[in-house]
């Protein structure tokens, strides 16, 4: 697998070289909507030293009481302290006025006061090339991650997934409102030894998935970008046992994207994020296993309501693989929404309520689901304050339940923290990238 990642790596490095090589250098390349929002982020840095441009940040996030770390998973409540230390690292090295190499580092320790096994070194790092010319942007990357994450919703308990991939972006301007894009991904999941109870994490979900997007892009106006997505996906298991579950997806998506300029200033937000649906097939390539399809999507939205109030829409639903024996995939839909009252130019003080449920389907032969439905709701209150432009604080509470199907009573799980962001977090690049990701 690594060294099929390695040669696609290599591949797309060469095809941007032999771009660079027949190109001619030209300061044009904010052309594409992906080279301009390249440029911007590039030149709002906030520290440079020779042609290196930097954005880093101390990060200490959700350092709080734990009403119950396993979330009801073992047989009494586990309350604990607990906080995610990290130290992001964003680098811009531009060559010339149309490449950038990007490398984004994020080492983080994860802090428990009392379970001292749950405490944990995690780290993300991702090396990425872009080429921006006047009508076309390239991109090539190759990255890798180590974290201890809860398998949520199945399973409320840390475990620790390696990921390392390869991808690449291709977008051709066509003209002045449309342009086409080409993204794919080679990723592979890697849970090593991991077992809960009778389950071993490894068996059920190693794999390597392959991803390649088709998309086109038209955008009438500055602020909105509509899109159509053509998707085809594979999954291949690696152990044995778990080869039936080998399947491939077909998914066609359309949306908009909202990308108001932020110079703008006006009193009532205007529209930002992203709106995308579309209907996939869950195609298990064993004859003897039952497929999935229906709605996909995923909605992100900001709204301003009224001066100084801004509504926000939360929706995803999407196909997951299970880690319970018996049990192929599930799909998982969360939905919810928020308001959040800006107090002053610096602070504002918002509520969320999400809703959150799995499904599994029924049987081939028709008889009862192999797995049990999930629940959740989740109630959240956050204040946020930017004392400066590298100081900022969020003190939050969330009260969450989450019931199983078949069980009379709804577990509860509690957090009351905060977050500490002193510096310039990394800053995200408008590119072309998959409609909706798991």
């Amino acid at each position: 697998m690594l060294k099929i990642m390695k040669k696609l790596a290599y591949s797309v490095a060469i095809a941007i070289g032999v771009l660079m090589a027949i190109s001619v250098p030209t300061p044009c390349q904010e052309r594409t909507w992906a080279g301009a929002s390249l440029m911007e982020t590039v030149n709002g840095t906030h520290w440079r030293i020779e042609n290196l441009r930097i954005n880093a940040a101390f990060s200490l996030l959700n350092a709080g009481y734990d009403s119950d770390i396993f979330y009801g998973f073992l047989d009494s409540p586990k309350p604990d302290l607990t906080a995610a230390a990290s130290l992001p690292i964003q680098v811009f090295l531009p060559f010339g006025k149309n490449v950038v190499l990007d490398i984004f580092e994020n080492p983080e320790y994860a802090f428990y006061l009392k379970t001292r096994s749950e405490r944990a070194w995690n780290n993300a790092f991702r090396g990425q090339l872009h080429l921006a010319l006047e009508r076309i942007y390239a991109k090539a990357g190759i990255g890798a991650a180590s974290v201890r994450q809860r398998l949520d919703p199945e399973l409320n308990v840390n475990f620790r997934e390696q990921r390392r991939y390869v991808d690449g972006t291709f977008l051709w301007q066509t003209s002045r409102k449309t342009s086409v894009a080409a993204v794919g991904e080679i990723a592979e999941y890697d849970y090593g030894n991991e077992v809960f109870g009778a389950i071993n994490i490894g068996e059920a979900l190693n794999r390597t998935e392959r991803h390649i997007d088709v998309v086109t892009y038209v955008q009438p106006n500055p602020r909105a970008r509509f899109f159509i997505d053509g998707q085809f996906g594979s999954y291949s298991f690696s152990s044995p046992s778990a080869s039936s579950r080998d399947t491939r997806s077909y998914a066609v998506y359309g949306g908009i994207f909202f990308t108001p300029r932020e110079d703008e200033g006006r009193a009532t937000p205007p529209p930002q994020g992203r709106i995308s649906f579309g209907y996939k097939r869950f195609d298990i390539i064993n004859p003897a296993l039952k497929d999935g399809a229906g709605l996909v999507g995923a909605v992100d939205l900001t709204v301003g309501l009224f001066r100084r109030t801004v509504g926000r829409a939360l929706f995803s639903r999407d196909f997951s693989f299970s880690v319970y024996p018996g049990s192929t995939f599930f799909d998982s839909t969360t939905y919810g929404a928020g308001l959040m009252r800006l107090l002053s130019r610096h602070s504002s003080l918002a509520y969320d309520l999400t809703f959150n449920g799995s499904r599994y389907p029924a049987a081939s032969d028709g008889g009862s689901a192999p797995g049990r439905d999930f629940r959740y709701v989740t109630h959240e209150l956050t204040l946020r304050v930017q004392f400066t432009r590298l100081v900022g604080l969020s003190l939050f509470g969330i009260l969450a339940k989450r019931r199983i199907e078949g069980e009379p009573d709804w577990l509860a799980r509690n957090f009351f923290g905060l977050s500490f962001i002193y510096g310039v977090p990394p800053q995200s690049i408008l590119t072309p990238e998959r409609a909706l990701i798991r």
